[in-house]
């Protein structure tokens, strides 16, 4: 990092609580009673297309995602229990960290209370990201026994601009890369857009 930025390094609790104002500050986040958003999928590379459409209140969510094979994909939470509806029509209830990550991220805003979500949030220095400098803030999740989610904030505008999750499978740690970008303001809120997510050799770009 720039000698500059090393010597005024706030810590990472100053960096999340600059982030929420810049969204809207914390009043705003917690009158939130509901959000609904649609719109379209594309899998980079592959010519695929489809559309997405999510409904979220405080004590649910619903999410479904139609590329237009075979069917949508749709994930439902209804308080702490989850469950994940195939194309067929097979229903399976969500377990493990699938489950727990799928809570961990059922607030709004899943910043508002990290001492909720996380065990530990630490500044792990300064990256950057699509040609911006931003702060990388490290999270350990509560009870994600090999999961950590790393979080980048833009320097310059306090807006998150990226999440690193990291989660233990059978191959091992997979990584998830999701970057958030064209932040507009939607009724006192400042909301992300467009989401990049890349898994491997696979990026699926969410235009909402």
């Amino acid at each position: 990092a720039p000698a500059a930025v090393q010597s005024s390094q706030p810590n990472a609790e100053a960096i999340i609580n600059r982030y929420i104002e810049v969204t809207g500050g914390r009043p705003a986040w917690e009158s939130l009673q509901s959000l609904r958003g649609m719109g379209k999928l594309e899998v980079l590379g592959a010519g695929l297309t489809g559309n997405v459409a999510i409904f979220q209140n405080r004590d649910g969510f619903y999410r479904s995602v139609d590329t237009g094979i075979g069917g949508a994909q749709v994930t439902v939470r209804s308080g702490d229990r989850a469950w994940a509806v195939r194309p067929d029509g097979v229903v399976a209830e969500m377990q493990g960290e699938e489950l727990q990550k799928l809570l961990r991220d059922k607030a709004f805003n899943p910043l508002l209370d990290t001492s909720a979500l996380y065990t530990s949030m630490t500044l792990a220095g300064v990256e950057e990201v699509d040609g911006s400098q931003a702060w990388k803030v490290q999270c350990s999740p509560i009870g994600g026994i090999g999961s950590e989610e790393t979080r980048f904030f833009d320097i310059e505008s306090g807006l998150q601009v990226k999440v690193v999750e990291l989660r233990e499978g059978p191959a091992g740690a997979i990584p998830t890369e999701v970057y958030l970008s064209d932040y507009r303001d939607v009724g006192g809120l400042r909301i992300a857009f467009s989401t990049t997510i890349s898994i491997g050799r696979s990026r699926i770009r969410i235009a909402l």
